[in-house]
Parts: structure tokens; C-alpha cells; sequence
């Protein structure tokens, strides 16, 4: 009977220790008084001190090149976790890295867009490692279209392998290089340039998929236009989610993004064309239909906007152009399990990962690019689109920098019980006014 009464006793005990050595309550103290806002704080407040843009007299020079990430044989797919396997079945469509390097007296900055789902660190470290002479991290800005059919096994761990596939050292290298590639290519066919830029607003194109009507939409398109040398680029920005394709499609693929950018330079209007994920946390496609003919109405819908946008913009010369990367400090990571509690922050570092992240900053005149580490929000995006023009500033924020932090999404959404706010909402009840604080500080500071 005491030994019964002991291991009633002890079972209880031991579950618990169990429990609290695996989970933890989720942190909600408030991010305004935490160490990791204390020391964004003093770096804001350092960046106000030494931000100082110099105009420049001399022309804005501009080069762009296409350089493919196609894989040789079969591999597997990354974007969706309940694809399985992940290995691909067929080529669909090719893969490219696109980029466009501005140059403007002593300043440069390589403007980088792939198709993939995300920029991994694994991959962005090795990029970073292999820069050419004459390039710093700093002018290096980096999104992806976002495509949940493109290449994948660049990540390492367990959440990398159910988000990309088992991971490959060799892709993560190959996809480095190419991009390094593109950089070169770029800068060696230097011409002068004029931007311009137009926003529209296609609400008829884009969904929020975490709430539905009960919450807002990122419905703006922006279109960077670039005018050298006789020919004209085209650079957009939009938040719709790349997934007209689902999970069950098994053919490598660059989803919409990619069939834009095919059908924009089968066009005789443009010689170059570029796509960049926006605010995407939370935006889906309005696209009906199954398959690749989803992708085809999408994209040519998308098309149809681009087509009198030279008529339509005004373009002008560029005298100031600056970049820099700002090092992001976050809470510990939180996986739910509940509403209440996570896995705990080590545990979670086991398996995906721990790595630093930056936010990534371009100002081109008057057009300035933050680039986030995450799928940030649409919802978060728009009232920071219309702080960006009582500034005088064209605000673009893209996502998928280099690293990645999981989802950002709108604070009052953190506790629903959904894909992104459960599973991917990783650092915080307050990570959207965070990161939201952040950018409309910026934006005071480079205004």
C-alpha cells in the first residue's frame, strides 16, 4: 500500500516537472518595457543621430540581369508542410533570380528578388561570405516572390525539413552562387536612369485568409518603373500570397510571380521585369479556378495593370540613394500549443534554428524599401503606407530579407486559434505593434 501510495505520489509530480522542463506560459508583459525594446530604442535613437542623406550631382546608374535557379534533376519542393513527399515530380515552369543594381556616386545597392519561398540565413550567410570585392552587407536587399512551389532543401533541422525538405548543402550553395552571379552581371552593364512610381489599388485581387471580412487587406500594387539606356524595367510589389497552386500540385513552379514576369517580357513594353513578396502575412490571392489555369488568370489579371503604366508615370532623376541594415533584438521564441502555453525558446532554437535577423532599409529619392524578416501583415502595412505619404515618402515594404521570424501579425489576432497566429506567430502578443513601431520610426527618421 505506501509503495502504491508512493508512485500516486510521484507519477503526478513527475508529469508535471515534465511539463515545465518542454512548455512555458506565453510571455505577455508588455514589449515597451522589455530589455530587447530597450536596446531597439537606444539603436533608433542612434540612427537618428548619425542618419545623414547626401545629394548627389552625378547621374543614377542602373544595371539588371536574370540569372536561372533551376535545378538539374529533381529536388524537392518547399512551401507547404502537409505536401507530401516533397519531392517534385516534373519541371513546370524554370526558376530565376532576378536583380537590379543602383549605382549613385559612391553608393550602390543590389536589389535582389528570387523565386523561392524564403531567403533561408543558411543561404543569405553564404551569399553574404561571397560578395564581390567592392560590396557590403549593408547594399545587399533581399525578397523572394514567395512561391509555394519552388525549390526547396536549403533550410537544416526539423522544421526546415517540413517546410523545404530534407535539406541539401549543395542547393543552399548553388542558390547562393547564382545569386552572386546575378550581382555581377548586373554591375557590368551600367546605364543611366530615371524612376518612377505608381500605386494602384486592386482590392479586387486580394483577400485577408486569416479573418475574412472581418479584418482589412493590402490591396496596393506598386510598381517601381525604370527608364535606361531605350529600354524600360519594371519592378512590383504586391500581397497576395503565392499560392494559386496548392499542396497538392508536384511540379517545381514560380506560381503567379513567375507567370507575371514571363507574360510582362513576352510584351515588347518591358525588357526587364521584377517581383518582390510584399506585406503577405494574412493576403491571399483572389484567384478562382484549380491548377495552372489559376495561375494564368491571376497573372494575366496583374498583367492587365501593367500594361499602360509607362504612359501613366512620371518619371525623374534620382540625387540621393542610401541603404543600411538594422540589427532586429526580439523576445524568446514562443511555439503555442495553446493559447496559454508554448514550447519552450531552447527547445524551439533546437529545432529551426537560432539565428540574427535585421531589418533592411532602402531609400531611392523618395521611394524607400523596408525589407522584414517575416511574412509581415497586410493589415499592418496600409496605415504605414499613409504615414509614408504624410511624410512625402512611397513606402514599400516587402518581405523575406534574409532571415525569417515566422509570421507578423495584427496584435488582436494573436490569440485566434489559426495557422498563423497558433503555429507561426513566434515572438509575441505585440510583435505587430513592435515591428510597426519600428518602421514609422524609421520612416520620421529618413523623412
Amino acid at each position: 500500500m505506501k509503495k502504491l501510495v508512493r508512485i500516486v505520489l510521484v507519477v503526478p509530480a513527475v508529469i508535471a516537472a515534465a511539463w515545465f522542463l518542454l512548455f512555458t506560459p506565453v510571455d505577455r508583459s508588455p514589449y515597451d518595457q522589455s530589455d530587447f525594446y530597450q536596446e531597439m530604442d537606444e539603436r533608433l535613437d542612434s540612427l537618428e543621430t548619425a542618419f545623414h542623406e547626401v545629394e548627389s550631382s552625378d547621374s543614377l546608374l542602373v544595371g539588371w540581369s536574370k540569372v536561372s535557379i533551376t535545378p538539374s534533376g529533381l529536388a524537392p519542393l518547399a512551401g507547404y508542410s502537409n505536401r507530401k513527399p516533397k519531392e517534385m515530380e516534373s519541371l513546370h515552369d524554370s526558376i530565376f533570380v532576378r536583380t537590379v543594381v543602383f549605382r549613385l556616386g559612391d553608393n550602390q545597392v543590389a536589389f535582389v528578388s528570387a523565386d523561392l519561398l524564403i531567403f533561408h540565413p543558411t543561404v543569405t550567410e553564404k551569399i553574404i561570405k561571397s560578395l564581390p570585392k567592392g560590396w557590403s552587407t549593408h547594399q545587399l536587399y533581399l525578397t523572394t516572390t514567395h512561391s509555394h512551389s519552388s525549390l526547396g532543401a536549403w533550410a537544416p533541422g526539423l522544421v526546415g525539413k517540413a517546410i523545404a525538405g530534407p535539406e541539401n548543402d549543395t542547393t543552399a550553395q548553388f542558390i547562393a552562387d547564382q545569386v552572386i552571379l546575378s550581382i555581377k552581371e548586373a554591375g557590368e552593364q551600367w546605364a543611366r536612369a530615371q524612376i518612377g512610381l505608381v500605386e494602384m489599388n486592386l482590392e479586387q485581387l486580394v483577400h485577408n485568409r486569416l479573418v475574412h471580412e472581418e479584418g482589412t487587406t493590402d490591396s496596393w500594387l506598386k510598381s517601381v518603373l525604370i527608364h535606361r539606356a531605350g529600354q524600360t524595367g519594371i519592378l512590383n510589389f504586391f500581397s497576395a500570397h503565392a499560392t494559386c497552386l496548392n499542396s497538392q500540385w508536384r511540379s517545381l513552379s514560380g506560381d503567379f510571380p513567375g507567370q507575371l514576369n514571363k507574360l510582362l517580357q513576352a510584351d515588347t513594353l518591358y525588357d526587364f521585369t521584377l517581383y518582390g513578396a510584399g506585406a503577405v502575412g494574412s493576403m491571399g490571392p483572389v484567384a478562382p479556378g484549380e491548377g495552372w489555369e489559376r495561375v494564368e488568370k491571376y497573372a494575366h489579371q496583374l498583367k492587365k495593370q501593367m500594361d499602360f503604366l509607362p504612359m501613366i508615370a512620371s518619371f525623374s532623376d534620382i540625387s540621393s540613394l542610401t541603404s543600411f541594415h538594422l540589427p532586429l533584438p526580439l523576445r524568446e521564441p514562443h511555439v503555442k500549443i495553446t493559447e496559454n502555453w508554448a514550447v519552450r525558446p531552447y527547445i524551439f532554437k533546437k529545432l529551426a534554428g537560432d539565428y540574427h535577423v535585421n531589418i533592411s532599409v532602402f531609400k531611392l529619392g523618395s521611394t524607400l524599401f523596408v525589407g522584414i524578416p517575416a511574412d509581415f501583415s497586410g493589415e499592418l502595412a496600409v496605415p504605414l503606407y499613409q504615414k509614408a505619404r504624410e511624410l512625402g515618402l512611397n513606402l514599400v515594404i516587402t518581405s523575406f530579407n534574409g532571415g525569417y521570424i515566422g509570421y507578423v501579425v495584427r496584435d488582436e489576432w494573436y490569440d485566434l486559434s489559426k495557422y498563423e497566429s497558433r503555429s507561426m506567430s513566434w515572438y509575441g502578443p505585440d510583435n505587430g505593434a513592435y515591428l510597426s513601431e519600428i518602421i514609422e520610426r524609421i520612416l520620421q527618421i529618413v523623412a
